[in-house]
């Protein structure tokens, strides 16, 4: 059955009688913001609230104008989202699902449980990300302006970029981080958080304290490599590697090419 309802400043939904139900929201041109949770969910804007509670599935639509924002809560199970410019999708510990998409500004807030989070690039658009053990952030600048979101407390992150233009920035822990950095993607692992950055050209991972580990690795053509106390880096055509605050640090260069290094002794280095 579907029922459809016009004209009022509040309307309350509630799917009590058991099903697999799905709830669907719809912003205005204004400035909406809507909140999802395992129970219930609702999306306020000028004038109006709706609200719907018990949905297995609950999906809104913003208006393509407007300074849209999205608030997705996860459970203490075990989540996974999916995030983009255009739609952010929370699967919660159990199979329900909240999505937004056409927003401004999405934020999505784990809750325990082993968290899981992808974050993609979208065509024709470049891309900031910027990652910590807490939370990390992925800009996405697209023609109509800036898209942000974020995501906050999940232990596994896969970025993903993918345009010439592409930046991560990648910031360790007070303890011992390992940093492993290919031409193509870095993986950053601490103690209790994992992310990789894929496809991003230009990376940049500061270790923080505690006993880092960096390994880099060459590609095939011809790479750049250069270190003094501080700071190190590997480049080639179509990446930087970027690294600082790493105690020990490994460069590789294995993988064919006419390859170039200068150091300045300040870490280890092999």
């Amino acid at each position: 059955n579907q029922v459809r309802v016009n004209g009022f400043a509040r309307v309350l939904g509630f799917a009590t009688a058991g099903g697999s139900d799905q709830a669907n929201f719809e912003g205005t041109s204004g400035d909406d913001t809507f909140t999802g949770k395992a129970d219930f969910s609702y999306l306020v804007g000028q004038d109006f609230w709706n609200y719907a509670r018990g949905f297995e599935r609950v999906e809104v639509d913003f208006a393509t104008s407007g300074n849209d924002a999205a608030w997705l809560y996860g459970t203490a199970g075990d989540d996974q989202a999916a995030v983009s410019a255009e739609a952010v999708t929370l699967t919660l510990d159990g199979g329900s699902v909240i999505e937004a998409r056409g927003f401004a500004a999405a934020h999505v807030l784990a809750a325990g449980g082993a968290d899981s989070a992808t974050l993609q690039g979208t065509d024709d658009a470049s891309h900031r990300f910027e990652w910590n053990p807490e939370s990390a952030e992925l800009t996405s600048s697209l023609p109509s302006g800036d898209v942000v979101t974020s995501i906050v407390d999940f232990e596994n992150v896969v970025a993903t970029g993918g345009e010439s233009t592409d930046t991560a920035a990648l910031f360790g822990s007070t303890t011992a981080d390992a940093l492993i950095a290919l031409p193509e993607v870095a993986q950053l692992t601490t103690p209790d958080a994992m992310v990789m950055a894929h496809e991003f050209a230009f990376v940049a991972t500061h270790g923080g304290d505690g006993d880092d580990t960096a390994h880099l690795e060459d590609s095939r053509f011809n790479d750049n490599h250069y270190s003094q106390p501080g700071f190190s880096y590997l480049s080639g055509p179509g990446y930087f590697n970027l690294i600082s605050g790493f105690d020990v640090i490994d460069i590789a260069a294995t993988n064919g090419g006419y390859d170039i290094s200068n150091s300045h002794f300040g870490a280890t280095i092999y």
